[in-house]
């Protein structure tokens, strides 16, 4: 991106760069993740009828002519599922990442949406581009793709070092991308909508600390294997390529200790002075249990959002999905994917939901997920796809067909097909959970074909019953000790 240079250095070298005449800012590059918590063959995904797709099959719209490209972390198994007729041959591939392999640390999650792609379109051209999760990777596969002339772009992934407004650099890519190339940007909207506290830089009570719905503190419940936590408020400033942040938050998590008392475990206290990051970040292999976070006001002046969330195997109590949107799916430009659980037709609970930090709406749309997945699946059994990372390739093939059927339609024009044929869904349509509804061709003026199907059940979101509140007492009454 203009104006941003990456490099990989010895960490003995890194002070180094304090020498170096015009250097603006110098921060480590943030990272991006899967978004997930038998194809033409054998196994088809449930996606295709729960979206009535099955009626472009019908008038023989497979695809055909469309290129996709699916930028993801890994292709295992492509090749077997290729060999099993479930997977076309992909037209070109390129890998960027570390080992310059496809099928990289056993990563088959990029065939896994592959393979809900060619379910959907099976006569689309498919384009697989691998990266580690490096923002500069991200870059280099994403300006491939569309060297390649690409008609669609699917990602599924995303990450939250970064503002959530829209001006992170990865949204700034994906906005260059479709008013150049013409292309049409799929994301996967995050799973962390359990994951994610939502609050406001205020000390109304003026004793220091973030306020907080539980007295100034939010519980952390883990499990094995340990956890993150990445604070993250919205004072980047108009060029995030050089943070501006002059609000200060510091991160403080306890343990409860024998006695009975919290014991300070970790902190995080980067010193915010009208440069740098406005995100403070704890990472341990912590010991399953729970703990308390509270959030120092070293230094606040104005109220703005403050974002929450936790990696790795913890929640946060309370939680809240609203604005849990991750980057780039909060990009204007990107179409953002939440998911709905194919059996029930139910909002998954982790589905990231908006809005987006200036306030946009996200997702777009919303697709199938937990369908049924060979490259998930093992011994011949097919598996299950949960997450946002399956509904966005449902949506990626659900424009190839409409792309298929009107080859002239512009990215804009393909985008607006896409976002008008849907079935609303929630108390009120377009809204921040759902979007503006669930991608649904039995609208699409297809020739030759019928809907036939059962209707995809009634919207249904299901609260998540949580003890939080009991928890969160109790533990306020030994810090009252």
């Amino acid at each position: 991106m203009e104006g941003v240079v990456y490099a990989t250095l010895p960490a003995a070298d890194i002070e180094r760069l304090n020498d170096l005449d015009g250097l603006a800012y110098a921060a480590p590059q943030p990272m991006y993740e899967p978004s997930y918590a038998l194809g033409k063959g054998a196994v088809v995904s449930e996606g295709v009828r729960a979206t009535a797709a099955d009626r472009f099959h019908q008038a023989g719209i497979l695809g055909k002519g469309v290129k996709v490209g699916i930028l993801d972390f890994g292709f295992t198994r492509y090749q077997e599922l290729q060999d099993m007729g479930e997977l076309p041959p992909p037209v070109a591939t390129k890998a960027f990442t570390d080992s310059g392999q496809l099928d990289t640390d056993d990563n088959f999650h990029g065939t896994a949406c592959a393979e809900i792609i060619h379910d959907m379109a099976p006569e689309a051209s498919l384009y697989l581009a691998a990266a580690n999760g490096r923002e500069d990777q991200l870059i280099q596969t994403a300006y491939w793709l569309a060297n390649q002339g690409v008609d669609i772009i699917s990602f599924s992934g995303g990450g939250h070092r970064g503002p959530h407004n829209g001006s992170a650099i990865l949204d700034r890519l994906v906005e260059l991308l479709v008013k150049k190339h013409g292309i049409l940007w799929v994301n996967a909207a995050g799973n962390e909508g359990q994951e994610h506290w939502l609050g406001q830089t205020i000390d109304a009570d003026g004793n220091g600390f973030v306020d907080t719905e539980t007295n100034d503190r939010l519980l952390i419940k883990s499990g094995p294997g340990g956890f993150g936590l990445i604070l993250n408020w919205d004072d980047w400033g108009a060029d995030p390529t050089r943070p501006t942040a002059s609000q200060d938050i510091d991160m403080y998590l306890f343990a409860m200790g024998q006695d009975g008392k919290p014991e300070l475990v970790a902190h995080s206290n980067y010193p915010q002075q009208g440069r740098g990051q406005p995100l403070e970040v704890i990472a341990g292999d912590f010991p399953p249990g729970d703990y308390l976070l509270m959030l120092k006001a070293a230094s606040i002046g104005q109220p703005v959002k403050v974002h929450l969330y936790t990696k790795g195997n913890a929640r946060v109590h309370p939680s809240n999905a609203v604005g849990s949107i991750g980057i780039p799916a909060t990009a204007v430009e990107a179409l953002a994917v939440g998911a709905v659980d194919v059996r029930d037709g139910r909002l998954e609970s982790f589905s990231s939901q908006g809005p987006s930090d200036d306030n946009r709406l996200k997702p777009d749309v919303v697709a199938p997920d937990h369908n049924l997945s060979v490259a998930y699946g093992q011994g011949g059994t097919p598996g299950r796809f949960t997450g946002t990372s399956a509904a966005c390739p449902h949506v990626s093939g659900f424009a190839a067909l409409v792309k298929s059927m009107s080859p002239s339609l512009s990215q804009l024009q393909l985008r607006t097909e896409v976002e008008r044929h849907v079935r609303a869904m929630g108390p009120s349509s377009p809204n921040n959970m759902f979007g503006n509804g669930h991608i649904d061709a039995k609208e699409v003026a297809v020739k030759g074909a019928e809907y036939a199907d059962e209707p995809p059940p009634e919207d249904q979101p299901e609260g998540i019953a949580t003890d939080e509140q009991q928890v969160i007492d109790s533990l306020r009454d030994v810090l009252r000790r």
